[in-house]
C-alpha cells in the first residue's frame, strides 16, 4: 500500500505487463546516464534481466556500441543474443578474457552489476540478503579483472537489496544482518552509498553529510539491486 499521490496512471494502450517493465527499464537507463560513458566507449553489464536489458538499450541510444552482457542463464543469454547483444557465460567462459577482447585489453569504461535475489515467501530471510551479499562480493572480487578499482565501489538504488548491500559493505562493523550464524563476516570496502530512502540500520541522522570515506570520485562501477 502507498499514498494515493504516489501511483502513476498508465496511459491508454499500455497494459499491465508493459507497465510492470517501466520501473526496471528506467533503473537501467538511469544507471547508464549516471555512468558518464561517452559515445564510442565500452561497458559490461552483469545480468540480463529487465534492468540489464534496459541498460543495454540505453547504452546503444547513447552511441555506446561496445557492450558485453554477462549472464549465467542460457535462456537469458539466448534472448540477449537475439536482440543483437554480445553475451558471455561467466560460469563456463573466461569473463576477463572476453572483456579484454572487447576493449583491446584496456578494460571497460563502466560496469553495471544488476543483482537478482530470491524472494519471500518461497525464499524467506536470510536468502535475499545472502544473494545481495554474494553480488557485492562478486563485484569486489572481479573488479580488477574488469579494469576497475575494488576499493572505490558505489552501491546505488532504492530497493531493499541496496539497503542490504550497503549495510553489508561496511568493514567494520561485521555484516551481522546477513546471517545470524556468521556474525564475523565483513563486506568489501565501499567508496560511498547513494541512497534516497535510507532504512533500518542504514538510516543516518537527517543533518549528517554524505559519506565519501575515500578521496576522489568513485569508479564507474555500480551495484544495482
Amino acid at each position: 500500500m502507498c499514498d494515493a499521490s504516489k501511483p502513476h496512471v498508465l496511459p491508454d494502450g499500455v497494459d499491465l505487463r508493459m507497465g510492470a517493465l517501466v520501473e526496471p527499464v528506467a533503473v537501467g537507463r538511469h544507471a547508464v546516464a549516471r555512468s558518464g560513458v561517452a559515445p564510442g566507449g565500452s561497458a559490461l553489464i552483469a545480468g540480463a534481466g529487465p534492468v540489464g536489458i534496459g541498460a543495454r538499450s540505453a547504452f546503444r541510444a547513447r552511441g555506446v556500441e561496445r557492450v558485453l552482457v554477462s549472464e549465467p542463464s542460457a535462456d537469458r543469454r539466448a534472448l540477449m543474443a537475439a536482440l543483437g547483444a554480445r553475451v558471455v557465460d561467466p560460469v563456463g567462459e573466461d569473463l576477463a578474457a572476453a572483456v579484454a577482447e572487447l576493449t583491446g585489453g584496456d578494460g571497460v569504461d563502466a560496469v553495471l552489476v544488476t543483482v537478482d535475489h530470491r524472494l519471500a515467501p518461497e525464499h524467506p530471510d536470510p536468502y535475499p540478503a545472502e544473494d545481495c551479499y554474494a553480488g557485492l562480493l562478486w563485484t569486489a572480487a572481479h573488479a580488477r579483472e574488469l579494469g576497475r578499482d575494488p576499493d572505490r565501489l558505489l552501491v546505488a538504488g532504492l530497493a531493499a537489496g541496496t539497503a542490504l548491500s550497503a549495510r553489508c559493505g561496511t568493514s567494520p562493523p561485521p555484516c551481522s544482518s546477513v546471517s545470524p550464524t556468521h556474525p564475523s563476516r565483513h563486506g568489501p570496502g565501499r567508496h560511498g552509498r547513494a541512497r534516497r530512502c535510507p532504512t533500518g540500520e542504514c538510516r543516518r541522522p537527517p543533518d549528517a553529510s554524505p559519506r565519501h570515506p575515500r578521496p576522489g570520485p568513485p569508479e564507474a562501477m555500480s551495484l544495482l539491486t
